[in-house]
């Protein structure tokens, strides 16, 4: 199983995205109510360490009060979202479900 870091202020949303060791941070935006996000929470929990090896995974509930204010200057519109940050720059994102091979051609196109 991969491991997923579950960001809880806008300290750790910050302090994870700005990484500058050259890895792919992988930002997850979703919710508990929400069916497509918890469908990519399973495939995201099923990935071995190996098909997600140099890329960071986090996690954030777009219900959490501290995202509120974040939510709006990133544009989040919907979700499920998945962010994609290198050396603390976006450098693409997707909206909407997403299967497991589609997940996987994200993290390749922006490694």
């Amino acid at each position: 199983m991969a491991e997923i870091k579950k960001i809880e202020s806008l300290g750790e949303f910050n302090e994870f995205v700005k990484l500058n060791d050259g890895r792919l941070a992988v930002v997850k935006i979703g919710s508990s109510w929400c069916g497509p996000c918890r469908v990519l929470e399973g495939i995201i929990n099923a990935l071995t360490p190996e098909e997600v090896e140099g890329v960071l995974l986090a996690e954030i509930d777009a219900d959490d009060e501290w995202f509120e204010d974040k939510s709006a200057e990133l544009k989040i519109r919907g979700i499920p979202v998945l962010l994609a940050y290198k050396d603390g720059v976006e450098k693409d994102r997707v909206q909407g479900g997403q299967t497991k091979t589609a997940f996987l051609e994200f993290i390749s196109r922006n490694k």
